[in-house]
């Protein structure tokens, strides 16, 4: 009778109520543990990111300190002691990063401070053969060619020049040049040039033959000599000076920021330039000597402001006031040599601007006074400001690294050109060169290989809170 008695319903509702419960926890039990080995997966990836972040900054900083070393023994470092110094900063900059743990700007800093001192190096290692140059920073489109049957070729960072090499930029193009005797030159974008012989100055210095354009110069130790097509410029030795050509006008410009200045034309006319003056050439005729306003001095924001995007619509830029000046020109860059630039004006009638603020991104800006007679005076040391987004969850803030994707590199002999996208206001480097980044995100750039056979492109992206993003890209350079 017992095994005929039916069960009550209301214990059969219970065990059925009890089964499912256990099933729903297992389920949670399951989905929980998925969920803590993903976030124990993505722990770990950050402890090793922050890992080879460290010793990557560790070992630049290692490097640039032998470099340093190496560079202080030898006895003609005086030909180079302002890009020394500049090696020396960039290097304190990283130890001073990683004392903070801050690892992404310690190798940004190592990094930096590495390629300024190989150059120097390089230079050194090439004094005994005369007229040789190296690039130490390109950007945009900046070409050279060997001689005048040589191809034209994608100029990178130590590329060697030598006696009879042209050097071009296009309209978003610059760089600049070390010469073996200390004489750094800043190429202006639509600039095109000959690296000419020393003997053709007659004194043994360094000489450029500019066709059209404009070029920086800081001298060193001797004089350097640019010529024009109807007149010539020595910049004498620790001087600073601008000079240029424009083909269409028959115009030429001789400005000396420091230092002093020689101007000559075809006829045997003369004009020495002091500290801050200046002169033109229209024709043949050279005009008569004018001042320049000096350098302007940054008031505001402090260097390596940090906004945020959600919250920010605006900053302003301020800077003292310059006697003489009748409007300032300024420059607001993601790039350090100022080309293609975000903001270029030169109609600011007072000390100051208030800028909009359109996108994350880090950028840099300079400012430079005018005089009523339209002379352009030294830029001002630039300063950089970062402009980020900061609405995230506060575990992910500062944390994620842009996006980046790379289409299949085109290899064109010894050329290749990388393309692909990344967020919108990123760094992008290919094998150590920065390169320029379109309002989308996309970018494209040109390098020469020297290896025959499979070669490796390093690809990094960087944001503005430092977060990085770095792929390997592989190419087969055919030798044929």
């Amino acid at each position: 009778m017992n095994e005929n008695r039916k069960t009550h319903p209301s214990l059969q509702m219970q065990r059925k109520w009890y089964t499912l419960s256990v099933d729903t926890l297992r389920g949670w039990a399951m989905f929980f543990l998925l969920i803590a080995l993903v976030a124990g997966a993505l722990l770990g990836y950050r402890a090793w990111e922050r890992y080879a972040l460290r010793w990557e900054a560790r070992d630049l900083i290692s490097q640039a300190r032998e470099l340093a070393e190496r560079v202080r023994r030898d006895d003609s470092t005086l030909r180079y002691r302002s890009e020394y110094e500049t090696g020396l900063q960039y290097l304190s900059e990283a130890r001073q990063a990683e004392e903070r743990e801050d690892f992404r700007r310690a190798v940004t800093q190592g990094t930096l401070s590495r390629n300024v001192l190989l150059a120097i190096l390089d230079t050194l290692d090439r004094a005994g053969r005369k007229g040789e140059a190296s690039f130490i920073a390109v950007q945009g489109n900046v070409e050279f060619r060997r001689g005048e049957t040589g191809g034209w070729q994608g100029a990178r960072s130590r590329t060697q020049l030598r006696p009879g090499d042209f050097v071009r930029t296009s309209d978003t193009g610059s760089a600049q040049i070390l010469f073996n005797d200390g004489t750094l030159y800043t190429v202006r974008k639509n600039t095109s040039f000959i690296v000419s012989d020393t003997s053709r100055s007659g004194g043994g210095e360094r000489t450029l033959t500019m066709q059209y354009g404009w070029v920086n110069l800081d001298t060193a130790e001797l004089p350097a000599v640019v010529e024009m097509p109807s007149a010539s410029a020595r910049v004498r030795q620790a001087s600073e000076a601008y000079v240029g050509y424009e083909a269409d006008l028959r115009r030429a410009s001789f400005s000396a920021f420091e230092g002093s200045v020689e101007v000559a034309s075809e006829d045997g006319e003369t004009r020495q330039l002091g500290e801050l003056q200046r002169v033109q050439q229209v024709d043949q005729n050279l005009g008569r000597v004018r001042s320049l306003p000096a350098r302007v001095e940054i008031l505001e924001p402090a260097h390596d402001l940090q906004l945020d995007a959600d919250r920010a619509r605006e900053m302003s830029l301020a800077w003292r006031p310059v006697a003489g000046a009748s409007r300032y020109a300024l420059q607001v860059s993601r790039n350090p040599l100022f080309v293609d630039n975000v903001i270029d004006v030169e109609d600011r009638r007072r000390s100051g601007a208030r800028i909009g603020i359109r996108g994350p991104g880090s950028f840099l800006w300079r400012v430079a006074a005018v005089s009523a007679e339209e002379g352009l005076g030294p830029w001002s040391e630039p300063r950089r400001f970062q402009i980020a987004s900061l609405a995230l969850d506060e575990e992910e803030d500062d944390e994620i690294p842009p996006p980046l994707e790379l289409e299949e590199a085109s290899a064109y002999g010894s050329i290749v050109l990388v393309t692909g996208r990344t967020e919108p206001g990123a760094l992008v480097e290919v094998d150590g060169e920065p390169i320029l980044v379109a309002a989308d995100g996309s970018f494209t750039k040109t390098i020469q290989l020297a290896n025959e056979g499979w070669s490796f492109i390093q690809v990094r992206a960087r944001d503005a809170w430092g977060n990085e993003t770095a792929k390997r890209k592989q190419v087969f350079i055919d030798p044929v």
